[in-house]
C-alpha cells in the first residue's frame, strides 16, 4: 500500500458536523459572511480561472475530468459554471458547509449535479479541534507535528484529476495561531507540519497524472503600502524586498514551498515539474494582497 492509500477503516465517517461548534469553524464562518459582500475579486478570480482552465487543457485526452477545490468558502475566486463546463464533477471542500451551499444556490445556470459539496471539513485535522490547553507538553506538540505533516484520515471523496488548494493555506496558518502563540518554542515545527500535511493532503486527493495548484496570499497591503500603488512589472521586485526583509505570512514563502515539493522525502517522490507562477494582486475590500501559485504535477 502506498503512501497515498489508506485502508478503509482510516476513512473519516459521520464525524464532520461536530466540526461547527469550533472556534476555528466559527472563525471561518464570520470570515466568510464578512467577505461574501465584497465585489473586488474579479481580477483574482479570472487569474484563478486561468490556471484551472490551463490544467484542464493539459488533460483534454481524459474523459470526464473531476476536479477538487480546497478552502472553496463562498466560492468568490471561482467561477462554478465554468468549472462545471470544463469539469464532469466538481467537488467544493471547506470548513463552513453554509458559504458553499449559499455559493452554489445562487450561481446562476449551474449544473448542480456535477457539483458536490463536502463541508464541514477539517483540511488539516485535528488542527481544527485543538485547544491551547491541549497543547502543553513537548511531548503533545510532537505528536501533533506528526499528525499535521502526516494526515491520515481520509477525506470521503475520489482522488481528482486536478486538485486546487485556494488561498487555504493561510487561513489554516491563522487557525493555529488561534492556539499556539509565534513566541512557543515549537512554533516553527507546527507551521512546517501544516505546511508539509497540506502538501501531502493535495497528493492524496489527486489521481497519479493529475494537476496541483497552490494559490496562497503571501503579503497584504497592511505591512506593504506599496502594493495600493505597484503596477505588475515591479510586483516580483517588491515581493522579494518583501521577502528578504521577512514581511511575509508566515509559512507561506514561495521558495520553501517548492524546497518542500522538491526535497522532502514525504513529498518530491510523489511531485514533478514544480513551478511558480508570477504573482498578482488581489483586491479585497480596502486591503490588498500579493498572491501567487504554484502547479505541479503528481507522478
Amino acid at each position: 500500500m502506498s503512501k497515498f492509500e489508506h485502508s478503509p477503516d482510516e476513512v473519516v465517517t459521520g464525524t464532520m458536523d461536530s466540526l461547527t461548534e469550533t472556534p476555528v469553524a466559527k472563525r471561518a464562518a464570520t470570515l466568510n459572511a464578512q467577505t461574501r459582500v465584497l465585489q473586488t475579486y474579479e481580477q483574482h478570480r479570472q487569474k484563478t480561472m486561468e490556471l484551472v482552465s490551463l490544467a484542464a487543457a493539459e488533460l483534454s485526452g481524459v474523459v470526464e475530468r473531476t476536479i477538487s477545490v480546497l478552502g472553496a468558502g463562498n466560492c468568490m475566486d471561482l467561477d462554478l459554471q465554468q468549472l462545471a463546463t470544463l469539469f464532469h464533477k466538481v467537488t467544493l471542500l471547506d470548513l463552513d458547509r453554509e458559504a458553499v451551499e449559499s455559493a452554489v444556490n445562487v450561481a446562476e445556470s449551474l449544473q448542480t449535479s456535477r457539483v458536490q459539496i463536502l463541508a464541514p471539513v477539517d483540511l488539516a485535522s485535528p488542527l481544527a479541534t485543538i485547544t491551547a490547553g491541549s497543547l502543553s507538553g513537548a511531548d503533545s506538540i510532537a505528536q501533533l507535528c506528526q499528525q499535521l505533516a502526516n494526515p491520515l484520515a481520509v477525506l470521503p471523496v475520489a482522488p481528482a484529476d486536478v486538485v486546487v488548494s485556494t488561498c487555504v493555506l493561510s487561513q489554516i496558518l491563522s487557525g493555529l495561531t488561534q492556539s499556539v502563540t509565534d513566541n512557543h518554542p515549537q512554533f516553527l515545527s507546527l507551521i512546517q507540519a501544516v505546511r508539509r500535511g497540506h502538501l501531502v493532503r493535495m497528493l492524496q486527493l489527486l489521481k497519479s497524472g493529475g494537476r496541483g495548484i497552490l494559490i496562497s496570499d503571501l503579503v497584504s497591503s497592511e505591512t506593504t503600502p506599496a502594493l495600493a500603488s505597484i503596477n505588475d512589472a515591479g510586483l516580483p521586485k517588491l515581493l522579494a524586498q518583501a521577502l528578504a526583509t521577512g514581511n511575509f505570512f508566515s509559512g507561506l514563502h514561495p521558495g520553501v514551498m517548492l524546497q518542500d515539493l522538491g526535497t522532502s522525502p514525504d513529498i518530491a517522490p510523489y511531485v514533478e515539474s514544480p513551478i511558480m507562477t508570477a504573482p498578482w494582486r488581489w483586491k479585497m475590500g480596502t486591503r490588498i494582497y500579493a498572491v501567487y501559485a504554484i502547479t505541479f504535477r503528481k507522478r
